[in-house]
């Protein structure tokens, strides 16, 4: 039954025909073409096989996520050429159409049409590379085509024709609105090795692609059947290519196809579509769709898969992209199956997997519940990712104060639509603008009409004009709290700072609502925010002493109490603690973080970056506690200066009547130097005390005390433990020790020593 007689209700079916060749310049590719067997299909079943394979191979899921269509690329067919008048290959051929250019190498002339009676098979390849039917589609339907005709109209090819064929690739790839990528050769002679003939003549052709960094993807044979070997046809065999084998819908190779280990396999078996439309009887109307089977058609399946994975790998950055990154990604990401004929595994490409594994991750969040806080003004710009067709990038900010923002948006490789949550967005002379109003909290969504890519939005904003709140004087900050306080929509408080370092600003109670708190220089300009959670919040920012700094809020709460601290200031790896003309209250304790207090205001520094903590008591009636870690530390009291000391850190105070350190554990030893006045010692076991001068020290679980008068009547009472004890005396120096302790005294006007128990000894001795 001819063809013409069917129409478009059917399809032919066949085995794509082999080429005898040995040595011969000269071969015939299609001497059974004039009476193919012929399969009848409806269109419904043609568009069923076409949708079937693209959902196996993740081509579906590739292209509803992402929506790579391979534009911007073009792939030459080097075949029977190409019926460009389909009107899913573009309806036309030159500069303006989808087949952009080629060459007849067979007839020697520049319309490349695949016209010959011994036809149709570049237009059934051309077709399953990126036809852009609705319904039977091909894989990469944004690409380009140019038609490299290198068989005569009664299918007879030579090998010279394909050598200039490549050649003309070669020469051409950048001569094109858009560069040739990729190559398709459907093609092949009798051979049955993974090594090339002797009569191989295109390696030279092949070497210079490879070199260019184009994918070259050819049909591996259909010989299989006869050789029962692995082994391809040439030049599937060249080590420039990439051989493609045919796959049946159930994951296994087609019983025609040859193979080799390390091979690309794709769908060969009942792959529809496009035919020219004299093969169908030429009703004038080229729409004709057919279903056929052979490596010829995997092949051009790969090809179109390349294209994909190429634009993939160029949205996402990468450079300098050749066959060989194309072929590892399709092979790491393919599915595997087992060939019993051959007992190997091969590889089956999957598309989806493939580009999934490219794409990054989202970069945003894509609900009002999992935005990206930023603030906005108007040097803030939005930039992100469109990763998927279904993304969205949804960014939250709540706005400072009352006016009009304006989006600058550049997108690259989609169509924008930006939305905006909590307010309108309007069109106002060509760019979207909206509303704010102070206080209120609003969400910006970016997603895609179209396509995906990449974005940057500019953010103009216009405050309303009003006045300024009058600013409340809060004066010079070292430490200070401001009670009581009422917001009602904005306040401003202005304040200095007493010195170089971090100011603190801590909400200590907000009653009936949160807030949002600011510190904005002397030229109003933002420097922090925060926002009160329960009514409580903090920030730490970096102040000049003698600056001038406003505290801005913003919000309805009718009782907000303040504590600002100015501290703290660190050079290197030194944090110096300051206080205040009060009574001040400093702590210490270390271990994997620093942690100080100063009059109820917490800090923590990492102890790779702060080595040395000083702190300065200044005025008043202070107390400071250190305290140590568990391995072994050494203090020293004198009445200018206390340290506790440790491997990685070392604690001071100064100008402070009250201290108390703990050793923390550990074999800890405490220096004691008295003041000038009189002063009395108590030592006993795992504590010392000492007043005089004015002074109170403390020290707690030291191992080994230390002692010296300093001047003055000094008094020491050492008290022993209920264990046995050793006493010894002189008259400058005295020692009592025991178990798990030792303490002695130097230079005291009078030593007590007080037994409690066990077996003791004293000895003394005169002057």
């Amino acid at each position: 039954m001819r063809p013409d007689r069917l129409r478009n209700r059917y399809s032919f079916e066949r085995l794509e025909d082999r080429l005898a060749m040995s040595a011969e310049p000269v071969y015939d590719f299609y001497a059974a073409i004039a009476a193919p067997d012929v399969v009848q299909y409806s269109e419904d079943q043609l568009a069923a096989l076409a949708a079937a394979v693209h959902d196996r191979t993740g081509v579906t899921s590739a292209r509803n996520s992402y929506g790579f269509t391979g534009a911007g690329q073009t792939v030459a067919v080097i075949d029977t050429g190409i019926a460009w008048d389909h009107y899913a290959l573009g309806h036309g051929y030159g500069e303006n159409y989808r087949v952009v250019g080629g060459w007849d190498f067979a007839e020697n002339d520049a319309n490349p049409y695949d016209d010959g009676p011994a036809g149709f098979h570049g237009t059934h390849v051309a077709g399953i590379i990126g036809n852009t039917d609705a319904r039977r589609g091909g894989v990469a339907t944004g690409v380009d085509f140019v038609g490299l005709r290198v068989f005569n109209d009664q299918g007879q090819g030579k090998f010279e024709w394909v050598e200039q064929a490549l050649r003309w690739v070669h020469e051409n790839r950048n001569n094109f609105e858009n560069p040739i990528t990729t190559v398709n050769l459907s093609l092949g002679a009798q051979w049955n090795a993974a090594t090339l003939p002797n009569w191989a003549t295109l390696e030279d052709e092949l070497k210079l692609l490879y070199d260019d960094g184009i994918f070259v993807s050819v049909a591996a044979g259909n010989d299989f059947a006869k050789y029962n070997a692995p082994g391809l046809a040439y030049p599937a065999a060249s080590p420039y290519v990439v051989p493609v084998g045919s796959i049946t819908d159930a994951g296994v190779f087609s019983n025609f196809s040859q193979r080799v280990p390390g091979m690309l396999t794709a769908p060969g078996h009942l792959i529809t579509s496009t035919l020219p439309d004299w093969f169908m009887g030429g009703n004038g109307n080229p729409n004709d769709f057919g279903a056929a089977s052979g490596t010829s058609m995997a092949a051009p399946y790969v090809a179109g898969a390349a294209v994909l994975v190429r634009e993939a790998m160029e949205f996402v950055g990468y450079v300098g992209i050749t066959q060989d990154t194309i072929y590892q990604h399709l092979r790491n990401t393919a599915d595997v199956f087992y060939d019993t004929a051959t007992q190997a595994n091969y590889f089956s490409i999957n598309v989806g997997r493939a580009i999934d594994a490219l794409m990054p991750l989202d970069d945003f969040g894509n609900t009002f519940a999992t935005a990206q806080q930023v603030t906005l003004s108007n040097d803030t710009t939005l930039t992100g990712r469109i990763g998927t067709r279904s993304d969205v990038d949804v960014f939250r900010f709540t706005a400072q104060v009352s006016g009009t923002i304006t989006l600058d948006a550049s997108v690259t490789g989609f169509a924008s639509d930006i939305k905006l949550i909590g307010g309108t967005l309007q069109t106002i002379n060509g760019q979207l603008s909206f509303r704010v109003t102070a206080g209120q909290e609003y969400g910006l969504q970016i997603g895609a009409k179209s396509g995906i890519g990449t974005y940057e939005v500019g953010i103009n904003f216009a405050a309303d004009a009003v006045a300024t709140p009058a600013k409340t004087q809060w004066g010079q900050i070292s430490l200070a709290q401001f009670d009581n306080q009422q917001i009602a929509g904005e306040a401003w408080y202005q304040i200095t700072a007493t010195r170089d370092g971090l100011l603190t600003l801590e909400t200590l109670r907000s009653a009936a609502g949160n807030v949002r708190v600011e510190l904005l220089n002397a030229n109003e300009q933002t420097l922090v925010t925060m926002t009160t959670s329960g009514g409580v919040g903090r920030f730490d920012a970096q102040v000049s002493a003698g600056a001038t700094y406003f505290v801005r809020v913003v919000g309805q709460a009718s009782d907000v109490d303040f504590r600002l601290a100015n501290l703290i200031s660190q050079t290197g790896n030194t944090v110096n603690v300051f206080g205040t003309a009060g009574d001040d209250t400093f702590t210490f304790t270390t271990g994997t973080q620093h942690h100080l207090t100063i009059n109820g205001v917490a800090y923590r520094f990492a102890t790779s970056q702060v080595a040395n903590i000083h702190f300065d008591g200044a005025g008043g009636n202070d107390n400071a506690t250190l305290v140590g870690t568990t391995r072994s530390e050494t203090a020293t009291f004198t009445p200018q200066l206390t340290t506790l000391a440790g491997q990685t850190f070392r604690a001071t105070v100064s100008g402070t009547e009250q201290i108390v350190v703990h050793g923390g554990g550990g074999q800890d030893q405490l220096s004691i130097t008295g003041t000038s006045g009189n002063d009395l010692l108590t030592l006993a076991k795992g504590e010392a005390t000492l007043v005089g001068g004015g002074l109170q020290w403390r020290g707690l679980n030291f191992a080994s005390v230390v002692a010296y008068g300093g001047g003055g009547f000094d008094t020491a009472r050492l008290m022993g433990t209920a264990g046995n004890d050793h006493f010894v005396a002189s008259p400058t120096s005295a020692t009592l020790s025991g178990l798990g302790y030792s303490h002695t005294v130097n230079h005291f006007a009078q030593v007590a020593a007080e037994s409690r128990g066990g077996n003791d000894v004293a000895y003394l001795y005169d002057s």
